[in-house]
């Protein structure tokens, strides 16, 4: 029975872990413009979205022409932002917080990250 288990965990867990490692290392509370270099130097480029799909609320409207790859800016707290970068057929999702200082929040995969 610990062997099924622990076969189901390794199936369950080991996927979530190799999609994990296909992240950039952005750490919390890294600043955003220093992730954007990190990312430019691993190869990631920023997504150029239409003024169409950016949804930056007014207060933020200036961070939406400062990035291409903001997909959308809260004004409300913890004043949420959201950027798209592409890799090959890989589309990852940087989070940050903070009304003044962009501080990433978390860093996720959107689409074409293999699961192995």
């Amino acid at each position: 029975m610990k062997s099924l288990l622990r076969g189901f965990a390794l199936a369950v867990f080991v996927p979530a872990c190799s999609v994990a490692q296909e992240l950039p290392p952005l750490p919390p509370q890294m600043p955003y413009q220093q992730a954007r270099r990190v990312l430019v130097q691993m190869g990631y480029a920023p997504a150029v979205l239409s003024e169409a799909r950016q949804k930056c609320s007014a207060e933020r409207s200036e961070i939406c022409r400062a990035y291409t790859e903001a997909e959308r800016c809260a004004d409300a707290a913890p004043s949420r932002c959201s950027f798209l970068w592409n890799r090959d057929e890989r589309v990852i999702e940087v989070t940050t917080t903070g009304k003044m200082d962009l501080m990433v929040d978390r860093v996720r995969c959107r689409s074409g990250c293999a699961e192995r």
